[in-house]
């Protein structure tokens, strides 16, 4: 299969099937390459999920977009969707694609809502319409976005050490 941003669903959920089979961990976090998770503290948020939430672990978690984004129609662009793939006008609410998590407890059901719902090139929005379609919320992970991307917060303050020992402590506090 060649790598391309169409093929992203694809590559992604051949991802999380094959951790299911060969890994089966409870939870599966996907991110993009140029983003930074503070790892003990999604351990933390977890763990007090877990903990308190009483449906058991089913969670499909990360920075939730608002609700009902339009469906991009324009053949043009990268994000098109055809209506055939997708009837609706305006997507679900759903994760951001830079950072989300998954239980596994929930993907058999995702894979299998697969079979009823053709593939679409927005990796991020298909996998919120399969949650959609086994009826899981997505649930916004408070603390794990940062809004402010690097390259600005670098332009207003500055690269030197100090700079960069402040930016670091802001994520240790996120």
């Amino acid at each position: 299969m060649t790598d391309s941003y169409k093929n992203l669903v694809i590559k992604i959920l051949s991802e999380m099937l094959w951790s299911l089979i060969h890994v089966n961990p409870r939870f599966i976090l996907k991110t993009d390459d140029d983003v930074y998770v503070h790892v003990p503290r999604l351990l933390s948020w977890l763990d007090n999920y877990a903990n308190n939430n009483y449906a058991g672990d089913k969670l499909y978690g990360g920075f939730v977009s608002g609700d009902n984004g339009p469906v991009v129609r324009a053949k043009e662009s990268k994000h098109c969707v055809a209506r055939d793939c997708l009837a609706e006008d305006f997507y679900p609410s759903y994760c951001i694609g830079a950072f989300y998590i998954i239980s596994t407890d929930v993907l058999p059901s995702i894979l299998e809502a697969v079979e009823r719902r053709p593939v679409f090139p927005v990796e991020d929005a298909y996998i919120g319409v399969l949650a959609k379609e086994i009826g899981l919320q997505p649930v916004d992970i408070p603390g794990f976005y940062f809004r402010k991307k690097l390259a600005d917060y670098q332009r207003e303050h500055g690269t030197d050490k100090t700079t960069s020992r402040k930016l670091f402590e802001m994520f240790i506090d996120v």
